[in-house]
């Protein structure tokens, strides 16, 4: 699993020619060279027939396949994972297209995998696999994509099953399964094993590339923009950005409107065969098909906490293709896009787009979020501004942890990071960092009672809702990294069990760099850290953060502003919150000097000591923190 560092995952790279070291030879035997499309992995890639005569194909545009290896294909089968929706979906679209060529029947597939979902499997760090309120996200993801398909006439399946298990069964011999490509261990190492089994059962497995799909630029755009892809990707950011950040509108403005797209959509796979209820009734046991998916709400505020929760929490975020599409409409059409800048930092109210989680599953592709802004900026008259330029630098973020991961393997997911990954290549010099493990750190931090009322005040907002925003995720992971030094897995593993928003590329990620143990220019280590974030937290006008911790931390309702931020100065009883916090000497004084230092009276940040005597995070320069999720 990716957070074992002692277990060795194996990797599948973009490029089919990666695995010759580290799949099985049987993969490895059939793995043809990578089109600009996808990549195929099956029997009829060496031996020609069905599956082989897919690539390069005149289906793609690429080349041209006679009409009889195209008839040879007996089913076609998209595997959805995070593409749960039917507008801009080229994933849907390749199907579709095939179908279309060869006549054969559309097989629409998501797998619950009982490894991943199953409510009581946890990480080796303790947390869930999948929390709750992610889980219910997911789901609500999926009933509103398959009811958007059922109106076109296509079944979506859901199967209790691994992917290993349910495909196979249901693509059968000379099928071809499609999906899109993903860059992290677990869920490459999933493609494998995929590629094997229907290889297996005489079908084949071809994997499309990110863009359009997952991500605003693929293969073919970055090769454009003059990057190296896979190992020679840039792990600077600043150079990523430099290459694609003149190129976002021209690539998305492409898409026509997301009515035009949805109706069109729709009217395509309304015209493809469908599988019968013959079919489906005919399937194993193994491949553990639900009938419907028992999703709710993800998020009912008004029960999740009392007091003044409503106001704190903005929207609510609810899942499903519909709710995204619906959701940026409203935020661009109040006008989000032109204060964008000024607010996305803010921790109460309608301060973002919220979107991320939507981002996460693909209800809502990257591409269209950047038009609608984009498009919604002009017409308010602000194009060019600094806020939707700061929008798409935030979109163009999430890009790139999805590429750089690529580069990085499983060396994201090892305590010492790409950087250690480098270190032991003597690459670069070594760190002096040390973690460790702290098992009462570990829960106060997660349950939101350090003591410490702004930390936990996100602390219990994720917990709560599944969500906190960029702000927050910065100060919180800042408190358990530097102040705590504690092993920085334990707090990418529990964000990845709470987002509603998690992906593996941007959570791992974002953490490695909060963290320090990935390679970053040198401007931007030096920019950041110490309370950085702590101090943009407490500058916001009208009592902002204390209005955040009275709505996520009731104990202290009857403690003044004063003393809000360190309520143990008073002393007496705090309803049950800690009377002391849990942090450096270091951090306690920040907090104790807070309001004197916003009225400029005084305070700062000094150095100090941290837990067992280590020197502090406070008042030196951090190791370097990634751009939050939460848009």
């Amino acid at each position: 699993w990716r957070a074992i560092p002692k277990k060795e995952v194996v990797c599948v790279m973009a490029e089919p020619a990666a695995l010759a070291s580290t799949s099985s030879p049987e993969l490895v035997a059939t793995a043809p060279a990578a089109s600009s499309f996808g990549r195929r992995w099956g029997p009829a890639a060496q031996k020609g027939g069905a599956a082989g005569s897919i690539e390069g194909s005149a289906v793609d545009g690429t080349g041209e396949a006679s009409m009889s290896d195209l008839k040879s294909i007996r089913r076609v089968v998209v595997w959805f994972r995070n593409e749960l929706r039917a507008a801009d979906n080229p994933l849907l679209g390749r199907a579709a297209a095939v179908c279309r060529a060869s006549g054969a029947p559309l097989v629409a597939v998501f797998c619950m995998d009982p490894s991943c979902f199953g409510e009581s499997v946890t990480t080796p760090f303790g947390s869930p696999k999948v929390g709750r309120l992610r889980r219910t996200f997911v789901e609500d993801s999926v009933e509103d994509f398959r009811t958007s398909l059922k109106a076109a006439g296509v079944k979506l399946l859901i199967c209790d099953a691994a992917p290993e298990v349910a495909l196979p069964a249901l693509a059968g011999i000379g099928a071809v399964v499609f999906a899109s490509s993903e860059a992290c261990p677990e869920e490459a190492d999933c493609e494998r094993r995929v590629a094997i089994a229907l290889q297996s059962a005489g079908a084949s497995l071809e994997l499309l590339d990110s863009g359009g799909i997952t991500t605003i630029f693929g293969d073919v755009e970055l090769k454009a923009a003059g990057l190296e892809l896979g190992h020679s990707f840039p792990e600077d950011f600043k150079v990523y950005y430099s290459a694609v950040k003149d190129r976002v509108e021209g690539l998305c403005r492409q898409l026509p409107s997301v009515d035009a797209e949805l109706s069109s959509r729709c009217a395509e796979v309304a015209t493809l065969q469908q599988i019968s209820e013959d079919f489906l009734e005919a399937l194993p046991p193994v491949v553990a098909l639900r009938r419907r998916v028992d999703g709710q709400a993800a998020v009912v505020v008004e029960k999740a906490t009392p007091g003044l929760i409503s106001a704190a929490v903005g929207p609510s975020i609810l899942g499903g293709e519909t709710q995204a599409l619906a959701r940026m409409r409203a935020w661009l059409n109040a006008g989000g896009i032109g204060r964008y800048k000024a607010t996305f930092r803010h921790l109460l109210g309608d301060y973002a787009s919220r979107l991320s989680p939507h981002l996460a599953m693909g209800c809502l592709s990257p591409r269209r979020l950047a038009v609608e802004a984009l498009r919604a900026a002009a017409a308010s008259g602000n194009a060019g501004s600094h806020h939707i330029e700061h929008f798409v630098y935030e979109l163009c973020w999430r890009d790139f942890f999805r590429h750089a991961a690529r580069r990085w393997g499983c060396s994201l997911f090892k305590v010492g990071g790409p950087l250690g990954a480098a270190v032991a290549s003597r690459s670069v010099p070594a760190s002096p960092r040390m973690w460790r493990r702290d098992a009462e750190a570990e829960r106060r931090w997660k349950d939101g009672l350090t003591g410490l009322p702004l930390v936990d005040a996100a602390m219990r907002e994720l917990k709560a809702i599944g969500y906190i925003g960029n702000l927050a995720r910065q100060f919180v992971a800042s408190y358990l990294v530097e102040d705590r030094a504690v092993d920085w897995r334990v707090g990418a593993d529990w964000f990845e069990a709470t987002l509603l928003d998690y992906d593996p590329h941007s959570n791992w990620g974002q953490w490695a760099r909060t963290a320090g143990v990935v390679p970053t220019n040198e401007a931007k280590r030096q920019r950041v850290g110490g309370t950085r974030y702590f101090d943009i937290a407490l500058g916001h006008g009208g009592g902002q953060a204390a209005r955040y911790i009275r709505a996520w931390v009731p104990e202290l309702a009857s403690v003044p502003d004063e003393s809000l931020f360190a309520p143990w100065q008073r002393g007496g009883d705090l309803a049950g919150y800690p009377k002391e916090p849990l942090c450096s000497p270091d951090l306690r004084r920040y907090f104790e000097h807070a309001l004197a230092r916003l009225a400029g009276k005084g305070g700062g940040k000094q150095g100090g000591r941290g837990p067992k005597g280590e020197q502090s995070g406070w008042g030196r320069k951090g190791g370097g923190q990634g751009k939050g999720a939460g848009y």
